[in-house]
């Protein structure tokens, strides 16, 4: 179970919604109504949702064929299921063609990424998206977490165990890592559980 949640999931920890809230805020400032957006490792949609709710043409990836049935459960519940295409891939190798998105979007999923993978994922993201797009993080990053940068994390899903891999960026680390594959780095915000980040795709 993460830090600061419940059994059910609810965050509990007023500075873990707090920042919630200001992801959620950063990235509908950072979208425009009419772009196609792809969100990678888009989970049970709650991103995806909110940005096909401003308009948005949301292609909601995930390699777990769970997840996307509650995206599609989520778009019928909140009737934006012209909003959003579920599409099951991972990141690695998307079935799209190049330049397809105005942006995209990886809400905690990059510190989940092998970093010694991270390169070959990021570049596949700079293919989708279109030149002079962005893209959007939201994630855990590197404040002396005990454990180490790098960790197999053991999480509870019910009655279930089960590993997770976990690298925690630096600041400066994950800068170099998007000026490498992606573009200019517009923002690069610290919060006391997350980082959010804004790259602008420069060629």
């Amino acid at each position: 179970m993460k830090t600061g949640q419940t059994e059910k999931g609810e965050f509990s920890d007023f500075k873990y919604r707090q920042g919630y809230e200001t992801v959620a805020g950063v990235l509908i400032d950072t979208a425009t109504s009419g772009e196609k957006v792809i969100d990678i490792g888009c989970g049970v949609g709650k991103w995806s949702a909110l940005l096909a709710e401003k308009g948005i043409e949301v292609i909601s990836v995930d390699n777990s064929a769970a997840m996307l049935r509650k995206v599609t459960q989520r778009c019928k519940h909140n009737r934006i299921e012209s909003g959003i295409s579920p599409m099951l891939s991972d990141g690695f190798f998307l079935p799209i063609k190049s330049g397809t998105f105005d942006g995209g979007t990886l809400n905690w999923v990059l510190a989940h990424i092998p970093v010694i993978k991270n390169i070959h994922f990021m570049c596949e993201i700079h293919r989708v998206v279109k030149r002079n797009g962005w893209l959007f993080i939201s994630d855990s990053y590197w404040r002396g977490q005990e454990g180490g940068k790098e960790q197999i994390q053991i999480r509870e899903t019910g009655e279930r165990k089960h590993e997770v891999y976990k690298y925690y960026y630096k600041l400066k680390e994950l800068k170099q890592l998007l000026l490498k594959t992606f573009g200019k780095v517009e923002l690069l915000l610290p919060l006391d559980y997350e980082l959010i980040c804004v790259a602008r795709k420069t060629a």
